[in-house]
């Protein structure tokens, strides 16, 4: 489950553009400049974040909120052409889990056939006696 942050805090403390870049309006530091830009990239994840009152949140769920004025609760926040670092107004969409999982990629340590979501199984030599 994401970290929820109120709408209410996307707005005091964040200014925005539709292109997906998050700049501060308040910052809630003193190595921030009011106007630069918010966030970085956790290369772990492959997603943009950024701090507040030492919170780590998803970049993508703040533009949403501040896109649309909504404030998610448990809602996913697809990336639609699957690109984590595309966070403009028209990649973003709510969708349910479920939905969300059909853009996941295959992982490397899949026996795959090379079509998405259809893998094969590799049997012993003992489950063929």
């Amino acid at each position: 489950m994401a970290k929820k942050i109120s709408l209410e805090k996307c707005k005091y403390y964040f200014d925005f553009d539709e292109q997906g870049n998050l700049y501060w309006k308040n910052p809630n530091a003193i190595c921030c400049k009011k106007g630069s830009i918010a966030g970085y990239l956790d290369k772990s994840t492959g997603y943009f974040c950024v701090g507040i009152e030492g919170k780590y949140y998803k970049l993508h769920r703040i533009l949403y909120q501040l896109y649309y004025n909504f404030e998610l609760e448990n809602e996913e926040i697809d990336h639609i052409d699957g690109n984590t670092k595309n966070n403009s107004k028209e990649n973003l969409r709510l969708c349910k889990r479920s939905e969300n999982n059909h853009n996941r990629k295959v992982r490397k340590d899949n026996l795959s056939t090379g079509v998405k979501n259809i893998t094969y199984r590799v049997r012993a030599y003992r489950d063929w006696e």
